[in-house]
């Protein structure tokens, strides 16, 4: 049960961030575009998920339940891209740089102060 309650808030956590994100990296008048571009695919994969999971889901997969296959399939694909953003993506609000501290350290700050 706390693992469906942690999937559920992370799901809620979802959407806004990802109209968050979208809105930070297109202007004005490239917004809507972007924003048709996310709900298509979307759906799009809302429904190849959906063929895939009940495709799969009532058949047996090397011994294992397809449910149970599905559903760390996409877990294993999300980690993925998770991983992906993470590293790939950057917040095009600030300026992330390594800068050197007084006592020699390096450390990441959004902003550098030059001394």
């Amino acid at each position: 049960m706390l693992v469906v309650t942690l999937d559920g808030l992370g799901l809620s956590l979802l959407l806004p961030n990802v109209q968050s994100v979208t809105a930070d990296y297109n202007d004005e008048l490239q917004r809507g575009k972007a924003f048709g571009v996310l709900y298509l695919t979307g759906a799009l994969g809302g429904a190849l998920g959906a063929v895939y999971a009940t495709n799969l889901g009532g058949v047996s997969v090397w011994g294992v339940d397809g449910w149970r296959v599905v559903f760390v399939s996409i877990a294993v694909v999300s980690l993925c891209v998770g991983v992906v953003v993470y590293r790939v993506g950057h917040d095009p609000r600030y300026e992330v740089r390594r800068c050197e501290t007084q006592q020699g350290a390096w450390v990441w700050e959004r902003v550098c102060q030059d001394d």
